[in-house]
Formats: structure tokens, sequence, C-alpha cells
């Protein structure tokens, strides 16, 4: 299983819980699955700077 689909399965379960719950304990899993989502977003915008880092890097050598 690829982490996308690791991550959507986290989310899911973590939605899940939050519908079946109400109060306090809704709360939490609501925060839980904001919280995740901010954790999955900086790992996408980490990877994405690495990937143009190695882009811009490879773009600017001499040709000999």
């Amino acid at each position: 299983m690829n982490i996308i689909n690791q991550d959507q399965k986290r989310l899911d379960s973590i939605a899940a819980a939050y519908w079946r719950t109400s109060g306090e304990m809704r709360q939490m899993w609501g925060k839980k699955w904001y919280a995740l989502i901010k954790k999955i977003s900086m790992r996408l915008d980490a990877e994405r700077r690495n990937d143009e880092s190695k882009r811009l890097s490879t773009s600017f050598r001499k040709i000999h």
C-alpha cells in the first residue's frame, strides 16, 4: 500500500470515529483529523521543495 493510500485510510478512520461520537470525544477526533492533515501537508510541501531544488540544481549545469 502506498503512502497516499495509508494517509487516506488513516484520515477515513479518524473521520468515522468523529461521526460515531459526540461532545468532547468528537472534538478530540476533529483535532486529530486536522493535525494529520497538517502533518501530511507539511510532508508534501517538503517533498515538493526537495523536488524543485533537485530540478534547479540540474538545470544550471554547464554543457561542455
